[in-house]
């Protein structure tokens, strides 16, 4: 008996479970290579599926904001450890990026530049 159009057949069913693994690996690494080989396919396969299916690449790019945020925190974390531990260059880096007094400021230099040269046109009559 062969599928009518609106009956999903089974490439159909694992192409949404390749989908699915890739955004719910894409939540907690977000990284293209890192999903496409755990769900089994090439990057120009999930590439296509970016192209030609809306639904899934809203999903893949709520997946890759929330395994940044992920990351992030993660970071985060880990520098509040070393600041914990008394790691200068975490105590330097927190105080430069989050405390007023220590941000850097931003000097601009201007060098001095020859007045720009007026460029001579000729017109060359025939």
């Amino acid at each position: 008996m062969a599928a009518t159009p609106n009956t999903p057949t089974i490439l159909d069913e694992q192409q949404r479970e390749q989908k699915t693994l890739i955004i719910e690996t894409l939540k907690v690494k977000p990284v293209v290579q890192t999903a496409c080989i755990k769900a089994g396919i090439v990057r120009a396969t999930y590439y296509r599926w970016m192209k030609t299916d809306r639904a899934f690449a809203k999903d893949v790019c709520g997946a890759i904001k929330e395994g940044n945020d992920l990351i992030n925190d993660m970071a985060e974390s880990k520098l509040f450890d070393g600041i914990k531990e008394g790691k200068m260059s975490a105590i330097r880096y927190r105080l430069d990026h989050k405390h007023p007094k220590y941000k850097k400021k931003l000097v601009q230099k201007r060098k001095r530049k020859d007045p720009p040269q007026k460029k001579m046109v000729i017109l060359i009559k025939e």
